[in-house]
């Protein structure tokens, strides 16, 4: 399989729209879609569900995706030992969850860091266990996982399990969003 689709895939998931993915990889939507339907075919199931409101990933294609991100950057780490990288590097590598407020909290600090720094960043969004995983066993430097309260124990347990620490940097509440004329706008108490 042309490990080009890979990237394709990934920035499609970053993107959200495969139309916003093209304008970033500087190619034609159509050729773009073209080469997913490809994959797709190749691969014998669907990674993105194509809805008139733009893409979903499908359950298969966020497993695929994840796989994905680890082989693209083994393929990173595989040119740094062929000598492709630039030496004298610093590398910072953290996993945060898929959130706008996350990313663009990362991206704001990312542009205050100087370009003489050379520092080589990567980020990774994906679920609160994969970045465990891509702290404890993929040398990532960092992650950010968000999870609810009722869900602690867990969640120490695990990163204890790893030789991992945590630190609580935000708390926040679900507010539950309907109009007006809901069934349940009228309620005053709503159960989850």
């Amino acid at each position: 399989m042309n490990t080009q689709y890979f990237r394709y895939a990934v920035e499609i998931e970053k993107a959200g729209s495969i139309s916003k993915a093209a304008s970033n990889l500087f190619m034609a939507q159509p050729n773009l879609s073209k080469a997913i339907r490809e994959m797709e075919t190749e691969l014998g199931y669907q990674i993105f569900k194509r809805t008139s409101s733009g893409i979903s990933i499908t359950e298969r294609g966020v497993e695929f995706l994840f796989h994905a991100h680890k082989i693209l950057e083994q393929m990173e780490d595989i040119e740094r030992l062929a000598g492709r990288a630039e030496e004298g590097r610093n590398v910072f590598k953290i996993s945060i969850p898929r959130g706008s407020y996350i990313a663009n909290g990362f991206t704001s600090m990312v542009s205050e860091i100087a370009y003489e720094d050379n520092i080589e960043i990567t980020v990774n969004e994906t679920n609160a266990s994969a970045t465990i995983d891509s702290i404890a066993n993929r040398d990532y430097n960092m992650g950010i996982i968000r999870y609810p309260v009722s869900e602690q124990d867990y969640y120490d347990t695990t990163l204890k399990r790893n030789g991992l620490a945590g630190e609580l940097i935000w708390e926040f509440e679900f507010v539950l969003v309907m109009s007006k004329d809901h069934p349940l706008a009228d309620k005053e108490t709503i159960l989850m």
